[in-house]
């Protein structure tokens, strides 16, 4: 019997399962006790995140909720294609955890992989150090990854380390943001391509999130990369990469001649140090650094006006610098 007034309920029985507890208080879910028929589970707390969930479901992959130390992550969707997988691990490149080697590594894993920002970590190891960059995955068969931009062509120095959005996660400073160095050092000895892209109107609020977004893109072409180091020397011209020049945008009858890459990858006695600043050195012609190539039709330079490629120096606008 039900006692008015101090008694929920009554049913006369010792079962804790059905609907009437046996302090006589209706059953709930948040009880701690599992409701035959009606809860699969009740844990009695309000996490969301342990093995049973604030309905008293029990967790699963695609309930929303990232189940602590058995889920990576966990969007509630059906869609496989977005960074979070069906099975509540992420897709390359879209966690630190999950990071990429580079962006051409994405590319040649998950060929559909759109243009944007993405977790990478070129030395490999601990996952510590990985950065997120931003890809350019459609451009020349895609797979490049932005190593520096400037977004003011007059400033002094020309370019700033890059990837590495923590410095300047909207781009909306006026030069890259700086990486480690031995990550940034690590992209460029896996790759073989370096290129540049430059567009005199833009500004660093319409910042090309692509190669061909520019008005002018050339790539530079090079047997390796394996041996670049990024320290400065007295004389940064000494050991010499041989490459060729290629627009990848109008042709040029500058197309495969040959230019040089500096080993150092640094100008004179520029110093590679994180936040500071670092000259690219990118297309040298046969006039400068003792090579004997000759010039690729028009200029190009994050630095100075004695590097070649694809725009001089001096135009005003935005540069960036890319890596395959």
């Amino acid at each position: 019997q039900v006692r008015a007034g101090v008694e929920a309920c009554d049913d006369g029985n010792q079962t804790q399962t059905d609907a009437c507890l046996n302090n006589c208080v209706v059953a709930r879910c948040g009880d701690s006790q599992v409701r035959a028929g009606t809860e699969a589970c009740d844990d009695g707390n309000q996490v969301q995140t342990d093995a049973c969930l604030n309905n008293c479901a029990a967790a699963s992959c695609g309930d929303g909720h990232v189940r602590a130390g058995v889920e990576a992550c966990d969007d509630g969707n059906n869609n496989n294609n977005d960074g979070c997988a069906n099975d509540c691990t992420w897709h390359l490149g879209y966690s630190r955890e999950s990071a990429a080697n580079h962006c051409r590594h994405l590319k040649a894993t998950v060929a559909a992989t759109p243009n944007g920002t993405y977790w990478i970590d070129p030395n490999g190891g601990s996952k510590d150090d990985a950065f997120q960059a931003i890809c350019d995955m459609t451009t020349d068969d895609g797979g490049w990854t932005l190593m520096a931009w400037n977004g003011n062509s007059a400033s002094t120095p020309r370019g700033v380390p890059y990837p590495g959005l923590a410095v300047c996660s909207a781009l909306n400073c006026q030069r890259g943001s700086a990486a480690p160095r031995l990550q940034l050092q690590a992209l460029i000895q896996s790759a073989t391509n370096l290129a540049q892209g430059q567009s005199a109107s833009a500004t660093l609020a319409t910042f090309p999130a692509t190669l061909l977004g520019h008005s002018a893109a050339g790539k530079f072409i090079y047997n390796t990369l394996a041996n670049i180091t990024l320290a400065s020397g007295a004389n940064s011209c000494t050991h010499l990469i041989t490459g060729t020049f290629q627009s990848l945008k109008a042709a040029q009858a500058s197309n495969g001649t040959t230019v040089y890459l500096a080993q150092a990858l640094a100008y004179g006695n520029a110093t590679y140090q994180a936040g500071q600043s670092y000259w690219w050195n990118i297309g040298v012609g046969g006039g400068n650094c003792s090579g004997n190539g000759v010039v690729p039709g028009t200029w190009m330079g994050t630095a100075s006006s004695n590097q070649y490629g694809v725009a001089r120096s001096s135009v005003s606008g935005a540069y960036s610098v890319w890596v395959k």
